[in-house]
Formats: structure tokens, sequence, C-alpha cells
């Protein structure tokens, strides 16, 4: 009996350490929008995060590494949380971001605050004015949210973005992320896992490159599509 105890007891222990060990898993599907990669789909349960577009994608989970992986080619690359900050992260001066908190409202279902963002060129001019909603009441871990803001440069203070428009003062508007419907849903334990037969790489161009998709660097660059100059491979892009 204290055998059998203890054995209940070692797995309650392990279904609360982690939560994808028990099945279904219950969390949320973001169908979104995004002017660099067009649709997009983010699946979220506590400490996982994970986004598809169109054949590439990319999972994080807490405390864990970050995989991004390739469905046409089947590879896949792990980086620490550190390898992709320092790889597709945007070196963004803070001091030379202005946020303002706006209004509060519903988006997608969900309890959303407005941000007004401004960044401050090098000359002291405004280079682009940004509206964000983001909201709290979604299970991203802190980890996901900060490699979201990175690659899309904004505060990681806010939650969960859910919309991000930018507005340059040369008059383009281009949409960074705008999520179109958010709704509850349970999944499986498989389905934060990449299927058998992929393949294990160590350049970051054997996965992102794809023959009908483009490049998935093209969603880590958040610089105007008509502006971008190339760029060492791999390595953040200075800003303003």
């Amino acid at each position: 009996m204290r055998l059998l105890a203890g054995t209940i007891l070692t797995c309650l222990t392990l279904a609360i350490a982690n939560p994808c060990s028990a099945a279904p898993i219950k969390g949320w599907i973001l169908k979104q929008n995004t002017d660099y990669r067009g649709s997009q789909t983010v699946y979220l349960v506590p400490g996982i995060g994970k986004i598809m577009s169109k054949d590439l994608g990319l999972i994080a989970r807490s405390n864990a590494k970050v995989t991004i992986f390739n469905q046409q080619r089947k590879t896949y690359l792990e980086l620490t949380h550190k390898e992709f900050m320092d790889k597709f992260g945007a070196l963004v001066d803070p001091k030379k971001i202005r946020v303002t908190a706006g209004a509060k409202s519903k988006m997608c279902g969900q309890q959303a605050q407005q941000y007004l963002i401004e960044l401050v060129s090098r000359r002291g001019r405004v280079y682009y004015k940004e509206e964000l909603w983001a909201t709290r009441s979604l299970p991203m871990s802190q980890q996901f949210i900060d490699e979201c803001a990175t690659i899309f440069e904004i505060p990681s203070t806010f939650g969960v973005p859910l919309k991000l428009v930018r507005d340059y003062r040369d008059g383009r508007h281009i949409v960074m992320i705008d999520t179109l419907e958010c709704k509850p849903a349970s999944f499986a334990k498989s389905d934060f896992e990449l299927a058998k037969g992929f393949t294990a790489v160590k350049s970051e161009a054997d996965v992102l490159v794809s023959a009908d998709s483009g490049d998935l660097s093209e969603l880590m660059d958040m610089r105007p599509p008509n502006s971008r100059s190339p760029t060492k491979s791999g390595g953040p892009t200075a800003r303003p």
C-alpha cells in the first residue's frame, strides 16, 4: 500500500512539474496575419509556445532550447535562449523608445491594453510610430514573450502581443502582427514535438531557406521590406 501511494504521489508530482506529461493539454490557438510572412498560427500552453508560418516553424519551451524547424526540408536547429536572442534580436537602444499607455479594450475575446510607441532616430527625429495591443491573460511564458519582443523591437513587459502596426515617417504603414482569432483548444504532447524523420543541423541556413516559402529570417528581420540591406547572416541588425 505504501508503495502504491508513493507511486501515485510521484506521478502527480511529475504531472504538476511537466504539464505536457498529461493529455489533453489545455491552451489556445491564435490565427494571425503579417505583412512579412502572411498567415501564421500560434499554439500556446503553459510553458510552451509554437509558431507555424507556412512550412517553417518555431517551438520555445521555458528554461529549454528553442527549436527552429523546416517541414519541407525536414531539418531543425536547436538554440539556447541566449543564442536565439543573439542571432535574431534587434539592437534597439531602450532610451530611444517612448511608450505611452493608451486605451483598454477586448481583442479576440481577450482583455488587452493599447500602447503607443515611438522610436527616435540618431538625429532626434521620430523614425516610426507603433500601435501595440497586448494581453496578460494568455499562458505564454516570459521567455517566449522575450523572444517575440526582441524580434518585433518592443518592450517585453506588456505581455502577449496581439496586434502591432508600424507607421514610418515616409508614410509606409506595415502590419507587423494582427491576431484575427483567439480560441481555446486542447493539445496532445506530440503537438509540441517534431515528428520522426527530422535531421538536426548546425547552421540556421539549413533550416531557414525554403524553395517555395522564402526565408524565415524575413520573420526575424523587422526592417521595412523595401529598405533592407544585406547583413551578415545569423547576426543581429543595428537599429536607429
